[in-house]
């Protein structure tokens, strides 16, 4: 909760969750926390792949070019 109301402070966050159970609880608590607040927008994980996995700065940059909306999330 404490970093959720950190976070409504910016005008855009990006949630960039893991591929796993624990990954998809925390990414819906956050978008939900969080819509009403901001502009959020979601990455959609690879399988086995995270984060820390990335090669390159472009990679990453591109991933977080591809975030959707996150109320396509909450529709789901």
């Amino acid at each position: 909760k404490n970093q959720a109301q950190l976070l409504r402070s910016f005008d855009e966050v990006i949630v960039w969750m893991d591929r796993d159970d624990a990954g998809y609880k925390g990414e819906r608590l956050l978008v939900q926390s969080l819509y009403n607040y901001c502009r959020v927008r979601v990455v959609e994980p690879e399988k086995k792949k995270d984060l820390a996995d990335s090669d390159t700065i472009e990679e990453v940059q591109a991933k977080l070019e591809s975030a959707s909306p996150a109320f396509l999330k909450l529709a789901q």
